[in-house]
């Protein structure tokens, strides 16, 4: 299949919560005082490149969890890991891919209605020249679903070198604050830029806790932004 060939209409609406707002103003998180030490994840080794049907479209993005999707499934790959299978699959649909962040699989599977059966990392890419956008999920180190969308408006390119705290690292991190005991099948994630910091912000959605982010953690020296 010639995914580039493929023009697609759909609107897409983007929930990341605050994601355009600065962090002093983020509903639900509260400044902390002190950083947490940054310390990297080691990649685990991702499959090879798969093809996978085209789905669409995936709007509009439901701000609703998939509550009975395992959010532990298919993450045995790391996001930095699986990152160059699903630039690769993203190049196959532009040549001048950018990659926009993570978007959160609960919420995608929310949105496309059944259609996603293990969490995976939903990798979000776009193009410079319009606000067409593409979705490529990986599955344990392989390509699950892609879907495209046109967005109501643009988002701002992720540099994947900014990217020094991993998904592994994220989890340790808001693991390691948490005040009650968590479940790796409900904590779910997203990799955005939010207004007012120069750096990406992991959140960290706990569904145990309700939809909103309950930790937000700077993706590059791994600080703990806040928590919910």
């Amino acid at each position: 299949m010639r995914l580039s060939n493929i023009i697609l209409t759909a609107t897409l609406t983007l929930s990341l919560p605050a994601c355009a707002a600065p962090v002093a103003t983020t509903p639900g998180i509260r400044p902390q005082a002190s950083p947490t030490a940054v310390a990297e994840a080691t990649p685990q080794q991702a499959g090879a490149l798969s093809e996978s049907p085209l789905t669409s479209p995936i709007s509009p993005l439901s701000l609703t969890a998939a509550e009975s999707l395992a959010l532990d499934s298919g993450r045995s790959v790391s996001v930095l890991a699986a990152y160059p299978i699903a630039e690769a699959t993203a190049r196959r649909w532009a040549p001048d891919a950018r990659f926009l962040g993570i978007e959160p699989s609960s919420k995608i599977a929310a949105a496309l209605s059944g259609q996603v059966t293990r969490a995976g990392w939903f990798f979000h890419f776009g193009r410079a020249q319009d606000k067409l956008e593409y979705y490529v999920q990986i599955v344990d180190g392989e390509v699950g679903l892609v879907a495209e969308a046109q967005a109501a408006t643009a988002s701002p390119a992720i540099a994947i070198a900014a990217i020094k705290v991993d998904s592994t690292r994220a989890r340790d991190i808001y693991a390691g604050v948490a005040t009650t005991p968590i479940h790796d099948a409900r904590l779910d994630y997203a990799l955005t830029v939010v207004d007012g910091r120069s750096t990406p912000v992991w959140y960290v959605y706990d569904l145990d806790r309700g939809e909103s982010p309950a930790a937000m953690i700077d993706a590059t020296t791994g600080e703990l932004i806040g928590m919910h």
